[in-house]
């Protein structure tokens, strides 16, 4: 080999390696807030897999009557939640999807698909569980300050469901 063609090898490896490494230095790693956010949606996920309604309510933040709940209205809930999880998940653990907007009140939002499916006018189309984060101000991310099931049917099987229909809290 010549050594016009060693130097140009060495450039172009040179330059490979510049790209990856740049490249590796540009991926996002997530936020302090994120990591906080991933975890306590996690143990909010293993408390219904384990069906722990106690783990679930050590995870609330707000007090249940400033969210309009109280303890049974809570465990009504918790087992909705758990039936259609139990049911769609099939033991397999869905991801957990962290939205950057914020809802009217601040909170973060996680949405957590359960199940979307196709189907017949009227079957079961969508289920998702979302939860709320924060405000920060008012609610550690080591706790979640609110969670809505949102459960959608197929009315027209050509309508799409929008990508985020952001819960009311």
């Amino acid at each position: 080999m010549t050594k016009s063609r060693i130097t140009m090898k060495c450039r172009t490896w040179i330059f490979c390696l510049f790209a990856v490494l740049t490249f590796a230095a540009c991926k996002e790693k997530p936020s302090d807030e994120e990591r906080r956010i991933t975890e306590t949606s996690n143990a909010v996920l293993t408390a219904i897999e384990k069906n722990d309604e106690k783990a679930f309510r050590q995870l609330m933040a707000a007090d249940l009557k400033d969210i309009g709940e109280d303890e049974k209205s809570l465990s009504r809930k918790f087992r909705l939640v758990r039936e259609y999880y139990m049911e769609h998940t099939h033991g397999k653990r869905p991801g957990i999807q962290i939205k950057d907007s914020l809802t009217t009140f601040g909170k973060r939002v996680v949405f957590v698909p359960i199940y979307n499916g196709r189907g017949l006018k009227g079957s079961l189309r969508e289920v998702r569980l979302m939860l709320g984060f924060g405000p920060v101000k008012y609610y550690p991310l080591n706790k979640i300050s609110a969670f809505e099931l949102h459960i959608f049917h197929h009315s027209n099987n050509n309508v799409p469901l929008p990508e985020e229909d952001f819960p009311g809290f």
